[in-house]
């Protein structure tokens, strides 16, 4: 296991440089709300700073420190989910009339899920909500991009049940990414965190999921190094895009890291 072990260092060691550079980006460009794609870019880069921290103080230091993969996976996981929303509101280069609806689907789904929530959790009526809903869906009924849309999507987004206008695979798609390959990787990662029968069908044969260092449970969680690596590494390049004031600082700093 000592060549498993060195590159998972390594890779760790990597994820912690680049927080280290995120987090300074995130503090300069802290508050600065210039236009509402900067805004959000500012709030889901600082959730992404968080969670990349939370994954390193998970991940072992040591052979005989207490390892988990799976925890990992669900980290890195949700680390990949915010990059989406911040590519998919802040980075991809649409049309106004696109964005909007963009965020009125988002408003709408939010709207829909917190009457659920509350109906579920303290018996409140989901019509209290219902008011807020009718004055989304009128928005986007007019909205240009959406008129466009074949009418089968129109009535899907109306429902209210989907936060994107497009899946996760086509944004990955128009990261520059092939969607198969992360279809797959997604996959793997929902059946490891949901224990699914993949995530421990083969536990003892892999001695996974006891809490001790193993061939596949160390690279596992090297797996979910990597990935938080490529997913952050990219958030914080595309922040010195959106703040080309940052890239003197920063930009051959985090290159050196591709």
């Amino acid at each position: 296991m000592d060549k498993e072990f060195k590159n998972y260092i390594s890779e760790k060691e990597k994820l912690t440089r680049i927080i280290s550079l995120g987090i300074e980006i995130s503090q300069r460009v802290s508050g600065r709300i210039e236009n509402q794609k900067k805004g959000n870019a500012t709030i889901l880069f600082t959730r992404m700073c968080t969670t990349s921290v939370s994954i390193i103080k998970l991940s072992p230091e040591k052979i005989n420190s207490h390892w988990d993969c799976t925890s990992l996976f669900s980290f890195a996981r949700n680390l990949i989910e915010i990059y989406h929303t911040f590519f998919y509101f802040c980075i991809e280069d649409i049309t106004n009339e696109e964005w909007e609806l963009r965020k009125l689907v988002f408003n709408l789904h939010e709207n829909k899920s917190r009457a659920d929530m509350l109906f579920y959790l303290v018996n409140e009526d989901k019509d209290q909500g219902i008011e807020n809903e009718k004055a989304l869906k009128k928005e986007i009924k007019k909205n240009e991009f959406f008129i466009q849309l074949h009418p089968k999507k129109q009535k899907y987004l109306l429902k209210g049940n989907t936060a994107f206008i497009v899946a996760r695979e086509t944004i990955e798609e128009r990261m520059g990414n092939d969607k198969n390959t992360f279809k797959g990787l997604y996959k793997f990662l929902s059946n490891q965190i949901h224990s699914f029968p993949m995530s421990f069908t083969r536990m003892t044969e892999h001695q996974k999921g006891k809490g001790i260092a193993s061939e596949v449970e160390i690279n596992y969680s090297y797996t979910a190094l990597e990935q938080s690596v490529n997913y952050y590494l990219e958030a914080c390049l595309n922040m010195i895009d959106l703040f080309p004031e940052l890239k003197s600082d920063f930009e051959e700093k985090l290159r050196r890291e591709l």
